[in-house]
């Protein structure tokens, strides 16, 4: 009897000796820990703020190269994510957003950008002059600046009277003249005026009173 209670005592006392049973303990790190090859890692990783860190591996097929340019890629080249050196994901649309100026490298509906359309004259430049009504042009609404140019040999005259329209359609009786232009000088005639918020959709011009000799005439509306 005595031997059995000495068993016992004993292994009560290795009861109490052993260490407790292992558990999922998390410490806390100011900045995510890092490891080498082979290295056994024990207690899950957390923030200073008791929140578990836990960092996804890049699946199969998500990879990519960080290069100080973005790459080129050839017909049947295999694509890849690209970053930038700092880090940053290169994404370049293969299309421009609606409303772009590619060659301004502005979004259209700015300020500060000048473009252009022509209602009298072709190819930027003027054409020989006539007495005639134009065709109807669309134009942005906003501020625009009509400048109206005949050049000639002796005295160069022309009217040209600029109405706003609804439709696309050069008819007098139902637009509305926005304002004229009058020009008359030796050698280059030019006259022009500004309009400010016109809400008119088409533009169009009459042009009168065309005098000179081999008159070349042209009219341009320039908005941001």
């Amino acid at each position: 009897m005595k031997r059995l209670l000495l068993l016992g005592f004993v292994g009560l006392g290795w009861l109490w000796l052993m260490p407790t049973q292992a558990q999922a303990n998390c410490e806390a790190t100011t900045a995510a820990q890092t490891f080498a090859s082979g290295t056994m890692m024990g207690a899950m990783n957390c923030d200073t703020a008791g929140n578990q860190r836990v960092i996804m591996g890049a699946p199969s097929g998500v990879s990519g190269t960080a290069t100080a340019v973005a790459p080129t890629l050839s017909e049947g080249s295999t694509g890849y994510f690209s970053w930038d050196l700092s880090g940053g994901l290169r994404v370049v649309p293969a299309t421009p957003p609606i409303g772009t100026d590619v060659s301004n490298n502005a979004i259209m509906t700015e300020s500060g950008v000048v473009r252009l359309s022509q209602l009298v004259g072709t190819g930027g430049v003027p054409s020989t002059a006539s007495d005639a009504t134009g065709t109807a042009t669309t134009i942005p609404a906003g501020d625009i600046t009509f400048h109206g140019i005949v050049t000639c040999t002796g005295t160069c005259v022309q009217t040209q009277k600029i109405y706003g329209s609804f439709e696309s359609s050069a008819t007098v009786a139902k637009s509305v003249l926005v304002c004229t232009l009058t020009m008359n000088a030796s050698t280059t005639a030019v006259d022009w005026c500004s309009v400010k918020q016109q809400p008119f959709y088409y533009y169009f011009v009459v042009t009168s009173n065309t005098s000179g000799t081999t008159p070349l005439a042209g009219l341009f509306a320039m908005y941001n």
